[in-house]
């Protein structure tokens, strides 16, 4: 019996001595987190617009029903620096402002450890570019809408259409004339989607213009308002 057990690999941590299956850097999973704590920053900012509350990230606004603290969440993860051996499993985020609470599961070497932290999780708000040009009308694009047969029960499809659940064309204003009318909206793209979906109801011809509306900073370049017509025969 005695040289069965002497055949068995067994494993030692290197500093507490403690008997272990899986060692990494000749350590056991809490000598391994001792050496290696896990740390958060101490302070993280988000930026939030104030009225439609999306999240601005990477330089993107992101727009979801997801919760700040979901935000907050994924802002740390990128922002930890993780030892080697360590797996992050969850970051709970349960509040936002000075010593907010987080707690982050993770675990080494199969083992799962559960740590509270505490840092301040700051949001700035401000307007983000499509609700500072709703708050202003700055609309980039007229969708003009032409017949020349029934023009109300061709509104009351392009109304119906515009209503349909989960669309998300947003008018600014809009101009009524004797064959149609014209929708100002807030971009190109809304506009050239809504133009394709009415033409799919009720057929017709599209055609797109431009002219050029002072100088657009963030991107360096003139600024564009688009006119697309759809005509309907």
């Amino acid at each position: 019996m005695s040289l069965f057990f002497m055949s068995i690999k067994t494993r030692f941590c290197a500093k507490c001595g403690k008997e272990t299956d899986l060692t990494v850097d000749g350590l056991c999973a809490d000598c391994y987190l001792e050496a290696n704590p896990l740390k958060l920053p101490r302070r993280i900012s988000l930026i939030r617009c104030g009225k439609c509350k999306a999240v601005k990230h990477k330089g993107v606004w992101v727009e979801s029903d997801l919760d700040i603290t979901n935000y907050a969440a994924m802002i740390l993860r990128e922002k930890i620096n993780v030892p080697d051996a360590i797996y992050i499993e969850n970051i709970e985020v349960s509040s936002i402002g000075p010593a907010a609470d987080v707690v982050v599961r993770y675990s080494i070497l199969s083992k799962e450890f559960v740590e509270n932290f505490k840092l301040d999780i700051i949001v700035n708000e401000i307007t983000c570019k499509t609700c500072g040009r709703i708050a202003g009308k700055a609309h980039r694009a007229i969708l003009q809408l032409r017949t020349s047969v029934d023009v109300e029960k061709f509104l009351d499809g392009v109304e119906a259409i515009v209503k349909e659940p989960g669309a998300n064309y947003i008018i600014l204003k809009s101009k009524n004339f004797q064959e149609g009318v014209d929708l100002y909206m807030l971009d190109k793209r809304s506009a050239k989607q809504l133009a394709q979906k009415i033409k799919k109801a009720f057929g017709g011809k599209i055609t797109q213009t431009y002219k050029l509306s002072g100088w657009d900073k963030t991107k360096n370049r003139p600024s564009r308002i688009f006119s697309i017509l759809l005509r309907i025969s």
